[in-house]
């Protein structure tokens, strides 16, 4: 069958963003390119997003086939921003169901996790820079670009991994102490010693 003999489906790829604390203005600009040359296009290849909003791309399909995507955030220009340097791999299926028919189905993949995706999240940072000035500022005083540090929100250090991994190591050398002493004890009281 030819393209123009099928139904037109529609895909949806949809997109997620978190709110950005304190930058209630923040706009992602989430973009969807076609990773193939027959991929079909969207009405729409860009999404201008606001935090905790989600929307969605829309793929005319017209003729089965196997299509493939990229989804990712374009990066800004606010230098308070850390952007999300994520990017999906967004794979599309379209199958002949029969009378003309399509069906579709979407299989999203993050390229820093290769395991399916159930969501297209985008999520944000603010970066918050402090300057420092002693008391009579001069060019001298004042602290360079370079030499401020960096604050990141979120706190996404491990805490309880090394803690467990402490405890049962802690445990295990009890345990192998205990066995040995028992051993002992068992070999004095076979050959009689107290």
């Amino acid at each position: 069958m030819s393209a123009s003999e099928y139904k037109t489906v529609y895909a949806e790829i949809p997109v997620s963003c978190y709110s950005v604390p304190g930058k209630n203005d923040h706009i992602y600009e989430i973009i969807l390119e076609a990773a193939g040359t027959a991929c079909p296009e969207s009405g729409k290849m860009q999404l201008r997003l606001r935090g905790s909003e989600t929307e969605s791309f829309f793929i005319p399909v017209n003729e089965p086939g196997t299509y493939i995507y990229k989804v990712y955030e374009k990066q800004g220009s606010d230098n308070n921003i850390t952007y999300d340097t994520r990017v999906y791999t967004v794979k599309l299926c379209a199958v002949n169901s029969g009378e003309n028919g399509l069906s579709c189905s979407v299989i999203a993949f993050s390229e820093d996790k290769m395991e399916k995706q159930d969501k297209l999240e985008f999520s944000d940072r603010i970066v918050t820079c402090t300057s420092y000035e002693t008391s009579a500022p001069d060019e001298s005083s004042h602290i360079a670009k370079n030499d401020i540090k960096l604050m990141y929100t979120g706190d996404n250090t491990m805490f309880l991994m090394p803690a467990a991994l402490f405890c049962a190591s802690g445990m295990m050398v009890i345990s192998l102490l205990c066995i040995k002493r028992r051993k002992v004890k068992k070999g004095d009281e076979q050959y009689g010693k107290k």
